[in-house]
């Protein structure tokens, strides 16, 4: 069950490869983000709509080193943005404010 999974990223379930992967993307959609919302359980990210394979490639490497997240990517009929969203059960948004805090 994903309550039971603890709030701890586990960087070794990435091996070196998709690692580099993973921080490429991460400063690629870092420095992309248009606006941050916060959440009830986490934050929304805004991002350009060329973000959108990006952030779907993040979540697939993001999911297995911290496997308590949930991950939404929402595009609205004619946006010009990608909404990634990060949220999870209680503790998860205090976990994903540093994370965010780095964006600003």
């Amino acid at each position: 069950m994903m309550n039971d999974q603890p709030l701890v990223c586990m960087p070794d379930a990435i091996n070196k490869q998709q690692q580099h992967r993973h921080d490429a993307l991460f400063a690629t959609i870092t420095g992309a983000v248009q606006t941050v919302h916060e959440t009830p359980n986490g934050y929304q990210l805004v991002l350009p709509i060329a973000m959108t394979s990006p952030a779907a490639e993040f979540i697939t490497l993001e999911r297995l080193c911290c496997p308590f997240l949930e991950f939404t990517l929402q595009v609205a009929p004619g946006s010009d943005t990608v909404c990634l969203t990060l949220s999870g059960r209680e503790g998860v948004k205090d976990f994903l404010r540093g994370l965010i805090e780095q964006m600003a």
